[in-house]
């Protein structure tokens, strides 16, 4: 089957732009590492440097979920873990990579394996507590739509909506042809309608292109529906043409929907915790920063231990929007990462900023 020039130029901007349910990633957390380069054996110093650099990333994570002190404690029961580091991470891409001299020097960004850490942290005894969670609205999911992807759109949709603080109610899921139960009033509900097309064979690759369309209506007491719909095409083998095209057409649909349920059902409050700032002033600092952040109501430094600082926000803000924020604060001299957002709960990691070279004369 010879594709036609939009599915041409759709499969060329998914070429460029692939996020895969981009809006369900983990935050990334940084890591470096260098080696001793032996026998100018290049490729074996690169090996050990990307080896160290996740290591580095994996002990950035434990200390975000059990503090600095705990780590620096448990170092030595903690060393399997950074050893098999790379079995930890989702996934990771190298940020900065150079051959100097006798050493390899590598940086990269790496998505952890969040739950898999936690279990591996209490098998050890240091379970991180559990995340507060965030009093939200409740919505109850309904989704429709072909079994298989109505399936991985509930699983994502659940997770977005967890990392804002929102509480899911199962309220159905059906494949096409099945009846549907609508959501009873006055019961708030979130529904997904999904469609998609036959999948078409690209020319001169082993993939298929699938088209899929998706309807988010969220319904809430009192109020007219919000409606967002979006399509997308995915390409991929089988049945990852159509999960593909599910992730593009969700991040086209679910933002405004996340925005319209938190300015009808505004958040009373957030957790911030910080990570890797030890200076009363410098936490002051970013204390009086939060507080003047549009949307945020007030803000107050609730407690400081374990190398970690946790603020309360008074905000109206999702929790990706104060994320977002967030982002922007960093004292000078600093550099400040998101590590996870997790029950509208934000872990925040910050440390100092890598010295600029100077400039050639």
């Amino acid at each position: 089957m010879s594709p036609s020039p939009r599915l041409a130029a759709v499969l060329l901007l998914a070429v460029v732009h692939a996020p895969f349910l981009a809006l369900a990633q983990p935050a990334e957390v940084e890591g470096s590492g260098e080696a001793a380069v032996i026998g100018e054996n290049a490729v074996s110093a690169r090996r050990r440097a990307l080896a160290a650099a996740a290591a580095d990333a994996l002990t950035r994570a434990i200390v975000a979920l059990i503090g600095d002190q705990v780590a620096a404690r448990e170092a030595s029961r903690l060393r399997p873990l950074r050893e098999r580091a790379q079995q930890l991470l989702r996934s990771y891409r190298v940020l900065e990579e150079r051959h100097e001299g006798a050493r390899f020097r590598l940086k990269l960004a790496a998505s952890v394996d969040d739950q898999r850490l936690r279990r591996e942290l209490g098998a050890l005894g240091l379970a991180p507590p559990p995340p507060r969670a965030v009093a939200g609205p409740t919505l109850q999911l309904v989704v429709r739509g072909e079994e298989s992807l109505a399936r991985h759109a509930g699983l994502a949709l659940r997770e977005a909506l967890a990392r804002e603080g929102v509480t899911v109610v199962d309220g159905g899921a059906g494949t096409s042809g099945a009846a549907i139960v609508a959501c009873p009033a006055p019961a708030s509900c979130l529904e997904a309608t999904l469609g998609a097309g036959r999948p078409e064979l690209v020319r001169g690759l082993a993939l298929q292109a699938t088209r899929v369309e998706l309807s988010l209506s969220l319904r809430l007491p009192g109020a007219p529906a919000f409606t967002r719909r979006g399509e997308a095409w995915g390409f991929g083998e089988g049945a990852l043409a159509s999960r593909h095209a599910l992730g593009r057409a969700l991040a086209l649909t679910l933002g405004p929907v996340l925005g319209e349920l938190h300015r009808r059902h505004p958040p009373r409050s957030r957790t911030v915790r910080l990570a890797g700032l030890a200076s009363w002033p410098q936490l002051e600092a970013l204390e009086r920063a939060l507080d003047r952040l549009a949307g945020v109501n007030a803000c107050r430094l609730d407690e400081v231990a374990g190398g970690e600082a946790r603020f309360a926000v008074e905000t109206s803000l999702g929790a990706q929007a104060l994320a977002a924020a967030c982002e922007k604060l960093a004292p000078p001299g600093f550099s400040l990462t998101i590590s996870r957002i997790e029950g509208g709960t934000l872990w925040l990691s910050v440390r100092p900023a890598p010295a600029s070279a100077p400039s050639a004369p």
